[in-house]
């Protein structure tokens, strides 16, 4: 995946609008792309329409906790600070200010675009997506809060989330210990001499 968003970068370094937005917009709707853009579109749709196929059977990853699993208090730090300026760069920067100022300012004043349905069908879009990522952002910065005044990662987006994998070493699902055989009337099968049988 790193190798992947490091070719996507040294495709947009090569391009006029990576810095300059409104080159988007020139010679709109009849723009020629060229074949390393067309290639790298081709795969990421392909990438997408995997996930499309796969999402609902694959485990969950969850990579971005390694840090606090293996007991490393400092790389889980270095790594989630690492993500927060990346999120706020590209969430709440580079998103906002330049994609949806583009999309919705820059079309109409280079191009003229009109506000026909498409337009406003995809630049709601961008808005919902803008909205998502405020919503997201207010959810990582409570980690980064509980971070800095409890001094540990904590997820703050459920606290009923994955409680199967958090339970303590030799225990089952029940809370009781694998090594104790348990006796109660939950866990006994009824028979016929049972009172409540039926």
């Amino acid at each position: 995946m790193c190798h992947k968003q490091g070719l996507s970068i040294v495709y947009l370094l090569q391009k006029s609008w990576f810095v300059k937005t409104e080159n988007c917009w020139v010679g709109w709707p009849k723009q020629h792309v060229t074949n390393d853009v067309y290639w790298y579109l081709c795969n990421r749709t392909g990438f997408y329409w995997s996930l499309l196929f796969t999402l609902s059977t694959d485990h969950k990853r969850k990579g971005g906790k390694i840090g606090t699993y293996m007991k490393r208090d400092t790389i889980a730090t270095i790594l989630f600070v690492m993500f927060l300026l990346v999120w706020i760069a590209s969430r709440l920067i580079i998103f906002p200010f330049f994609v949806i100022y583009s999309a919705s300012v820059e079309s109409r004043i280079i191009q003229g675009v009109a506000e026909s349905n498409t337009y406003m069908f995809f630049n709601g879009l961008l808005y919902i997506l803008q909205v998502l990522h405020i919503i997201w952002s207010y959810m990582i910065f409570r980690i980064a809060y509980r971070k800095v005044t409890r001094g540990k990662i904590e997820d703050v987006r459920s606290d009923s989330e994955d409680d199967k994998d958090e339970l303590s070493e030799g225990e089952d699902y029940k809370g009781i210990p694998n090594n104790v055989k348990d006796n109660s009337p939950r866990a006994r099968p009824k028979f016929r001499g049972d009172k409540g049988y039926q």
